[in-house]
C-alpha cells in the first residue's frame, strides 16, 4: 500500500470550480490521488509531468497531432499521473474517441471540462484542497509521533507502544522479534491470540504461524498480504524495524475494524521508530546486565572469590540462587574458518543465539545460571536433591540449546560436568565441562553430548598430544584400516563389536546378521591382517584404544 497525501479524483469533483465538469472515461480510476496541478502548453510536456500531477489541457499543442493524441493517455497512465481534464470547444470540437477508449482500458481518470472553466481557478481550487489535506495529515503525523514518544519518555515499553498503536489505527497490533516471536500483542478484542500464532514446543512462546509469513519469511518494507482467517480474507501489514542495515524485528496490523487510510501507514512508520529506540534502549540494559553476569560466573567457576558469603552476597544482586548442587554445561560454537564471511551477519546470529538461551534458562522452573565468553555458551544447571537420571534431566534444556544452535545452522561441541555440591568445587566442574570439550574436538563429536563421568579412557587420551595418537592408531591399527579401504570390507567395524559383546561370537554374528562361521573367518583374518593373537590381554587394551581413537 502506497502512502500518497492529497484529494481523489472523487473528491475534485466536488469543488465548486468543477461542478460541471464530468469524468467521460477512465471512470475505474477515480480514486486515483492528486498531489499537483500541471497545465499541459507543449507538445512533449510528458517530460515535465511528475506522478500524481493532474494535468489541464485544451489539447492546442497536440490538436493535428493523431499519433500524438494515440500517444498521450498510455504515457501519462505509464508515469502515474492522476488524470487528465480535457476542455473541448475552442481548439478541438470534442475530445477524440481513441483518447476515450485508452482512458477506458487503463482506469485511467479523463474529465471533460466545460467551456467556461478557467484554469487558474481549477488550479487554485484543487491545490488549495490539496494543502488543507496535507496540513491536516502533518498535524495528526506530529500529534502521533508526540503521542508515541510521550510512550517511551514515561517508561512505557513495547506493550504499550503496541496499544497505543492499536488506538491509533484501530485495528489490532503485534510487534514480533527477529524470529517472529511475539514480544507485545494488543488483538483489539477483534481475533483470538490462536487464529494468528501458535506456540512452538521447543521454546514455549507464541509464535506467528507459518503460513502467514509469505515467501521465505522475508517481509519487506510494508507488504501487503491477504489471509485467511476463519474463512475471512484479512489484510495483514508488515514492516521491518530497522537500525541501519540490522532487523530488530517487525511490525503487523490486521485490517479487520476499518481500511487503514495514508495517516495509519505513518503512525506505523513512527511506531517502528519508537519500538526500535525502546529495543536499543532494552538491549543497552541487556548488555549492562550480560557484562556483570559474566564477569560474576566468570569469578564463580574460576573460584576467584574470598568466602561463600561474599559470592552469595554478589550472587543475591543478581537474583541467583547458589543452593545447588549444580552441574555445569559448556556449549562451544565452531568458528567458521571463512576469512571472506559477513562479520556483522556473524555478529547479529551470536546476538541472537545468547538472547534465545538467556530466554531459555529464564523460562526454566529450576535455577539456570546463563553466561558466555568467546565462543562459549556456560549454563550452571541447579539439580533437585533427588534426581537420579541426571542425563534425562539435563537433556530437556540442553535439546532446547541445541535446536536454537541449530537453527542458524551452527556447528557446537557439548561438555557436560559431574554433579557439583558446593561453591568452591564448581571450578573442578567448569574443569571438568572443558576437559569434555577438548575430547569432543579430538574425537570430532559435532552436537555430541559428551559427559565427563562417562570420558573412561578419554580422560587420559585428551591430554595426549594430537600427533602421538595419530602414530599410535596407525601402528595398532593402520593395517586394518587400509584393507578394508582397499577390499570394501568392515573388518575393523567388527573388531570393534567383537570388543563391545566382550569376545561373545555369538551375539557377535546376531547384531551384525551374518552366520557364525562368517564371524569365525573375520576373527582369523583380522588377526592375521594385524599380526596379533587376541588372546593377548595387552593386545586386545591396546586395540581398544586405538578403536577409541578411530570411531571416538
Amino acid at each position: 500500500m502506497k502512502r500518497e497525501i492529497g484529494i481523489t479524483v472523487r473528491e475534485a469533483l466536488r469543488l465548486e470550480p468543477l461542478k460541471n465538469a464530468k469524468i467521460v472515461a477512465g471512470t475505474k480510476g477515480i480514486n486515483r490521488v492528486i498531489k499537483s496541478v500541471n497545465i499541459m502548453e507543449v507538445p512533449d510536456i510528458v517530460k515535465w509531468v511528475k506522478e500524481g500531477e493532474l494535468l489541464l489541457t485544451t489539447v492546442f499543442a497536440i490538436r493535428d497531432d493523431k499519433e500524438a493524441q494515440r500517444r498521450l493517455i498510455p504515457t501519462l497512465a505509464g508515469r502515474g499521473l492522476a488524470g487528465i481534464a480535457i476542455k473541448p470547444g475552442r481548439y478541438i470540437e470534442e475530445i477524440p474517441s481513441i483518447m476515450l477508449k485508452q482512458a477506458d482500458e487503463y482506469g485511467f481518470p479523463l474529465i471533460e471540462l466545460p467551456f467556461e472553466a478557467s484554469f487558474s481557478d481549477l488550479m487554485d481550487s484543487i491545490l488549495s484542497e490539496i494543502l488543507n489535506v496535507q496540513a491536516v495529515f502533518l498535524k495528526k503525523s506530529l500529534d502521533t509521533h508526540e503521542m508515541l514518544m510521550d510512550v517511551v519518555l514515561k517508561g512505557g515499553g513495547l506493550e504499550e507502544i503496541a496499544r497505543t498503536l492499536a488506538r491509533l489505527v484501530q485495528n489490532p497490533v503485534a510487534i514480533l522479534n527477529q524470529n517472529f516471536e511475539v514480544q507485545a500483542l494488543d488483538l483489539m478484542g477483534q481475533m483470538e491470540k490462536e487464529n494468528l500464532f501458535e506456540v512452538d514446543q521447543r521454546n514455549p512462546v507464541l509464535q506467528l504461524k507459518e503460513r502467514f509469513l509469505p515467501g521465505k519469511k522475508k517481509v519487506g518494507r510494508f507488504k501487503e498480504t491477504l489471509i485467511q482467517v476463519n474463512n475471512r480474507e484479512i489484510r495483514q501489514m508488515s514492516i521491518p524495524i530497522l537500525v541501519g542495515q540490522d532487523n530488530y524485528g517487525y511490525i503487523f496490523v490486521w485490517e479487520i475494524v476499518r481500511k487503514l487510510e495514508a495517516i495509519d501507514l505513518i503512525s506505523i512508520e513512527r511506531a517502528v521508530t519508537v519500538a526500535a529506540m525502546e529495543i536499543l534502549n532494552q538491549q543497552s540494559i541487556f548488555e549492562v546486565e550480560r557484562r556483570y553476569q559474566n564477569d560474576l560466573l566468570y569469578d564463580l567457576l574460576n573460584g576467584r572469590f574470598e568466602s561463600e558469603d561474599v559470592m552469595l552476597s554478589r550472587a543475591k544482586a543478581m537474583h541467583w540462587d547458589l543452593k545447588g548442587p549444580f552441574c555445569v554445561i559448556i556449549f562451544e560454537l565452531i568458528k567458521d574458518s571463512n576469512a571472506n564471511s559477513n562479520s556483522r551477519k556473524k555478529h547479529m546470529i551470536w546476538n541472537r543465539i545468547v538472547q534465545g538461551v538467556k530466554q531459555i534458562c529464564e523460562n526454566k522452573k529450576e535455577e539456570v545460571i546463563f553466561g558466555e565468553w568467546g565462543t562459549r555458551l556456560i549454563l550452571l544447571h541447579s539439580i533437585p536433591d533427588k534426581q537420579d537420571d541426571l542425563d534425562n534431566y539435563l537433556g530437556k534444556t540442553i535439546d532446547e540449546v541445541k535446536q536454537l544452535i541449530e537453527q542458524y545452522q551452527q556447528k557446537y561441541y557439548i561438555g557436560v560436568s559431574s554433579l557439583s555440591k558446593g561453591l568452591f568445587s564448581l571450578k573442578q566442574s567448569y574443569r571438568e565441562a572443558k576437559e569434555s570439550i577438548r575430547v569432543a574436538k579430538i574425537t570430532n563429536c559435532y552436537g555430541k553430548v559428551l559427559y565427563y563421568e562417562k570420558l573412561g579412557v578419554y580422560r587420559l587420551l585428551h591430554k595426549i598430544d594430537a600427533k602421538v595418537l595419530e602414530n599410535f592408531l596407525h601402528d595398532i591399527l593402520g593395517p586394518l584400516i587400509r584393507y578394508d579401504q582397499e577390499n570394501n570390507t568392515e573388518l575393523v567395524k567388527t573388531l570393534d563389536c567383537y570388543f563391545k559383546n566382550n569376545a561373545n561370537l555369538k551375539r557377535l554374528a546376531d547384531e551384525l546378521y551374518v552366520h557364525y562361521n562368517t564371524i569365525l573367518y573375520r576373527m582369523e583374518r583380522i588377526q592375521t591382517i594385524l599380526g596379533v593373537d587376541l588372546s593377548d590381554r595387552d593386545t586386545r587394551l591396546n586395540l581398544e584404544i586405538a578403536l577409541k581413537i578411530y570411531f571416538g
